[in-house]
């Protein structure tokens, strides 16, 4: 599909040499392009030596990586989110408020993408 076909450019954000692109597609698919500045591409490629499996296919491995980021900051967030749940329950304790309490649960992923559920799999088989 030509750009500009039946795809649309949402964001670009370009920073010290990093430029990132995001686009939706058809489909309800999104896109994303990162080029990197040299040493970063370096840095990148040097990773992927040390932790991704030889039989892994690189676009796999770059989705585990996205995700397994995307994860992390979702925890953090969570994180953050409850820790200002308690402060403010504790402020509203002290003003004398109270059953004013809400609770954050922790999110688990709707569709685990397939690249991580695959290498999840293979490391369930290779303990067992």
């Amino acid at each position: 599909m030509a750009q500009g076909q039946d795809s649309k450019e949402l964001i670009t954000m370009k920073q010290d040499g990093v430029q990132v692109k995001y686009t939706e597609r058809t489909r309800n698919r999104v896109k994303f392009q990162i080029k990197f500045k040299e040493e970063e591409a370096t840095a990148f490629k040097n990773y992927a030596k040390v932790f991704k499996d030889p039989e892994m296919a690189m676009d796999d491995f770059i989705r585990v990586v996205f995700f397994t980021g995307m994860e992390a900051l979702n925890e953090q967030v969570v994180a953050k989110v409850k820790a200002d749940m308690e402060d403010q329950s504790k402020d509203l304790d002290d003003i004398g408020v109270k059953d004013a309490h809400a609770e954050v649960t922790d999110t688990e992923p709707a569709n685990e993408p397939p690249a991580i559920k695959s290498l999840q799999d293979k490391d369930d088989r290779s303990e067992g």
